[in-house]
């Protein structure tokens, strides 16, 4: 079972660090121990120098929205979604909050 708090405090890491994961869907996710994640498939992975910005972590966490399995694995749980937890873990203001979520959505249409 998926804690999404972790997954998404590992997502948060990898923006940090400047990491975008194109195929960022969960069969690409391995989880290592109890709270430690690792990727797979690196061919679609960019390294920036910075941190990226919030059009690019709406549109890295977009693409596990796009993948049926990992929607329902999200939708099946009581625990709140990756997307929330990975706003709790951001210091965004709630303006930018909206906006990440906007910004999600219209990359899924």
């Amino acid at each position: 079972d998926i804690n999404w708090m972790d997954l998404a405090s590992f997502f948060c890491t990898l923006h940090e660090k400047g990491i975008f994961f194109r195929s960022i869907h969960f069969g690409n996710i391995i989880q290592i121990g109890d709270k430690e994640f690792g990727i797979i498939d690196f061919t679609d992975v960019t390294f920036y120098g910075h941190s990226l910005n919030l059009k690019q972590r709406a549109r890295n966490l977009s693409f596990p929205l796009r993948y049926v399995e990992d929607v329902e694995s999200m939708q099946g749980s009581s625990d709140p979604n990756l997307i929330d937890c990975y706003l709790k873990l951001s210091s965004y203001p709630k303006e930018s909050e909206k906006k990440f979520k906007r910004l999600i959505n219209d990359d899924l249409l």
